[in-house]
């Protein structure tokens, strides 16, 4: 994506892949629900089994096409006219005085100048700890589960959690790109974690929890 985007606009558009993520858990809630009450011990399959399967065979179609589909670089892109490759490339070299080319290095040598960076280092222990922060999202279904609901009804009340992320995460992105600010949206969204971080900590209410947790993932 840093091939193709500037600097303002890449924000944005990490966000909607990062996003996906967010929508995906939400429409896999809904699909839990669906194919565990509904398919479960069809052909003599377990319900559980059948969400795998589903599950497994979309994700591993949608991987298989974007192979074929997504493109490299402007310079490459086939379906562009040489018009297009040019601006692509030039708001590249506009923006931050160069553009990425498919030729320019090997795959060796872009290894090589990658664990040469410092920054790499960093951006893997900061990635890390963003996922160990997130982990809890994996058990989220159980958490809501204690408030006395069924699986189906559980998975149903989790999808607009997951919708309410996926819309803030664009919104964010999009006015942090508009206005070329970082720090100040990054620091409310901060704020907003504390105050669920000490909701969690400071009550064994189990609904104060799950409204804490919805702020978390927010």
């Amino acid at each position: 994506m840093s091939s193709w985007y500037t600097r303002s606009e890449l924000a944005h558009r990490i966000a909607w892949f990062y996003a996906g993520s967010s929508l995906a858990n939400a429409f896999g809630g809904l699909l839990g629900a669906g194919v565990l009450g509904n398919l479960s011990g069809a052909h003599g399959i377990a319900g559980w089994r059948w969400l795998f399967i589903i599950e497994g065979v979309i994700t591993i179609g949608v991987a298989i096409t974007a192979a074929f589909i997504l493109p490299d670089y402007p310079a490459t892109t086939t379906w562009l006219s040489d018009e297009e490759k040019a601006y692509a490339q030039w708001r590249l070299v506009d923006d931050i005085g160069e553009s990425d080319e498919g030729g320019a290095s090997s795959i060796k040598d872009g290894v090589k100048l990658a664990f040469k960076d410092p920054r790499l280092y960093l951006f893997t222990l900061l990635q890390h700890t963003s996922l160990l922060s997130q982990s809890f999202q994996y058990f989220f279904p159980t958490i809501v589960k204690t408030l006395g609901y069924g699986n189906i009804e559980t998975l149903l009340i989790t999808a607009p959690v997951w919708i309410g992320t996926f819309l803030v995460s664009l919104v964010v992105t999009y006015t942090a790109g508009r206005y070329n600010d970082r720090s100040i949206h990054i620091f409310c969204l901060m704020l907003i974690s504390v105050v669920g971080n000490i909701i969690v900590v400071s009550s064994l209410n189990t609904g104060k929890q799950l409204r804490a947790r919805r702020i978390l993932l927010h």
